[in-house]
Formats: C-alpha cells, sequence, structure tokens
C-alpha cells in the first residue's frame, strides 16, 4: 500500500470520526431541550440509523435535583420521544426500522384477533363479535398498504 493511499485511509476514518461526533452532538443537544436540567444530562448507548433515526439512553435530573434513572429515548421519522417504561432495545428496534416494527405489531394483533373469532366467547364479552370483525378487516388492510406481506 503506498503512502498516498495510507493517508487516503487515515483521511476518510477521520471524517468519519468527526462526523459521528457531530451526529451525536446534535442528538445530544436535541434531547437536552426537552429536559428539565439540561445541564445534567449522562448519555450511554446512542446509536444513530441510516434511516436518520436514533436511539439511546438518557439520565437527567428532575425538579427536586435528584437523578430519576436511565431512560430510553429515540427519534423516529422525525419525531422524538423520552420514554418512561420501554427497554432501550425495544425503541432501538423501532428506530432501525419502524415499518418492519409495525408490521410485526399487526401481524400479532391479527393472529390475537384470529384466536379470539375462534373461540365461542369472543374477547370474553369485552368486544362483540361484529367489532371483532370490523376491527380485524381494517388491520388488514393497513397490513396490505404498508406491504407488510414483504417485510
Amino acid at each position: 500500500m503506498s503512502v498516498s493511499m495510507v493517508v487516503e485511509v487515515i483521511g476518510f476514518t477521520l471524517v468519519a470520526i468527526a462526523l459521528s461526533a457531530c451526529s451525536d452532538s446534535n442528538v445530544k443537544s436535541e434531547v437536552k431541550s426537552v429536559l428539565i436540567d439540561p445541564s445534567s444530562a449522562e448519555f450511554r448507548s446512542i446509536t444513530s440509523f441510516k434511516n436518520g433515526n436514533y436511539c439511546g439512553e438518557v439520565n437527567s435530573k428532575n425538579r427536586m435535583g435528584g437523578y430519576v434513572g436511565y431512560k430510553a429515548f429515540s427519534k423516529v421519522d422525525g419525531k422524538l420521544e423520552i420514554e418512561d417504561i420501554l427497554r432501550l432495545d425495544y425503541v432501538c428496534e423501532i428506530a432501525k426500522d419502524p415499518i418492519a416494527h409495525k408490521c410485526k405489531k399487526l401481524t400479532e394483533r391479527l393472529k390475537y384477533y384470529n384466536d379470539e373469532l375462534a373461540k365461542d366467547n369472543p374477547m370474553r364479552g369485552v368486544l362483540s363479535r361484529e367489532k371483532i370483525e370490523e376491527d380485524k378487516v381494517k388491520m388488514q388492510r393497513e397490513y396490505e398498504i404498508m406491504m407488510c406481506l414483504n417485510k
């Protein structure tokens, strides 16, 4: 490998590192903008995806001055959310591929409705059989529109 090729590889590596640091900085700034005490923010496990979405965890102080514990955050399709109860792996799964996640949820829901419709007493009396069938048809349409069959 020639000296110029080594210099070129090092240059690309430095640019990639600088861009990733800049990206993390932008993510952190955006998350801090919605915190009660932005200066207390502690971050970990920040992941950026090719689709422009990202996820990670943040810990910061509340109004009483105490740290609240790490909470998962994500930005999916331009919408930033900090979650109280969701795990980081779940939040990152959504950020990585929101459509595949939605298809997975629709598939689970359709299976549940099919199981309930097969029973004599669907949904234990919470919803009528007609309502279950109506909801199932809506979900099947959404499933087809999102082209989940290809996911």
